[in-house]
């Protein structure tokens, strides 16, 4: 059946399609579906906002500066790739153009098929730059006879066993891991950012560990987050400057995000806050309470545990050697949830920080001497007397 220029079309969108979305589609689908596929789409999501019922194919080669040949080539990419489903009415003259929302970079590049095609295609370096939240299509129960091309194996023809163990090592590097702290949505953060706040180059272990530990600690909603990760972007280099998120997440105001379960689940700081009667927490203790979960690895609760404890017995200061002291037993010993560190309160015998002595002046020996020796004979006596006659003269 081939398509005619005078062939009537609709359009529907069975989804809303969001700016990052369409970024994607450039980031990873033309790259193999090439741009006159990617053009035939976003014109269709773009005629999918008038109002008319049916218009004629002439009109989609007109916008695109197509001919019908390579409109019809360009449907048939994006079939293949899940971006549009196309339906027929009986006599074969009118066609239902149904609009699914491209798969998110992250999506794209982990699917079997699809991030082994890009990867062939543009390499395994920039194959390995992308990821972004889910973004699920749907599809449509349309009383309608389905026509959409299948993917084209024939594509595939050219992997190879080089090509298959370079996408091995794009896939591991890509799933980048590290500790989700509880109090913090990271995916939920990822899920708001896009390629300008938060770019993809930057989105390393390292800094999505720093962004879920600050959010944790100080009670940074995800969305706020984002603002701050943004403004500590270097967009010429796509690089996080990680001092200065430190520094501004430790002047943001606490916030608890949902109902805690207890006292310990909240964040660290506004734990501290609570405890000090609302006072805020000085950037000092801030430090402390940061070195905790960075360094140590101290779960919030843990922290929050142990900051009670220590305070109980250390007339309310939080001296740092001390707190550390006792935080290295804690992670010697594995301590990783609430009912471990109230067990450790109670059986770990703490040895209280005492105050150094001041020590007494030590006196020289020849200052003993001449203190016990302080006399002077007559002869000396009228010498001294003779001297400070001439001073007074």
């Amino acid at each position: 059946m081939a398509l005619r220029a005078k062939h009537q079309y609709q359009i529907e969108c069975t989804q809303e399609i969001s700016k990052e979305r369409i970024l994607d589609l450039y980031t990873c689908y033309q790259a193999c579906i090439g741009h006159k596929a990617v053009s035939f789409y976003l014109t269709l999501l773009a005629e999918s906002q008038v109002r008319t019922t049916q218009r004629e194919h002439t009109r989609l080669c007109r916008l695109a500066s197509m001919d019908i040949r390579q409109i019809d080539h360009a449907r048939v990419r994006c079939e293949q790739f899940g971006l549009i489903r196309t339906y027929v009415n009986q006599d074969e003259t009118a066609y239902l153009y149904e609009l699914n929302c491209p798969l998110s970079a992250k999506e794209f590049l982990s699917h079997d098929v699809f991030g082994r095609l890009y990867l062939s295609s543009v390499g395994a370096k920039d194959a390995a730059l992308t990821s972004s939240m889910v973004y699920p299509g749907r599809t449509s129960n349309r009383n309608m006879k389905e026509i959409s091309a299948a993917f084209d194996v024939s594509l595939m023809s050219s992997w190879d066993a080089e090509k298959e163990v370079e996408y091995s090592t794009v896939q591991k590097e890509a799933e980048v891991q590290y500790d989700r702290r509880k109090g913090f949505d990271t995916d939920q953060f990822l899920a708001l950012s896009t390629n300008l706040t938060f770019p993809y180059q930057a989105r390393t272990k390292e800094n999505l560990q720093l962004i879920s530990d600050l959010g944790a600690l100080y009670g940074i909603t995800e969305d706020r987050m984002r603002i701050l990760v943004g403004h500590c972007v270097n967009n010429a280099t796509s690089t996080l400057n990680e001092d200065m998120l430190r520094r501004m997440a430790s002047y943001e105001k606490p916030e608890i995000k949902h109902e805690p379960k207890n006292k310990y689940d909240m964040p660290p700081v506004l734990f501290l806050e609570n405890i000090q009667g609302g006072i805020s927490v000085s950037q000092v203790d801030k430090r402390l309470l940061e070195s905790l979960m960075r360094e140590m690895h101290l779960s919030h609760e843990v922290i929050n545990v142990l900051v009670e404890y220590v305070l109980s017995i250390n007339e309310n200061r939080l001296t740092r050697s001390f707190v550390e002291s006792i935080a290295s037993v804690w992670v010697r010993n594995k301590v990783t949830t609430i009912e471990d560190a109230l067990k450790m309160t109670q059986n770990t015998p703490v040895k209280k920080p005492t105050a150094k002595p001041v020590r007494k002046a030590a006196v020289s020996k020849y200052m003993e001497h001449s203190e016990s020796n302080a006399q002077f004979s007559e002869e000396e006596r009228k010498q001294l007397l003779s001297r400070l006659s001439q001073l007074e003269e």
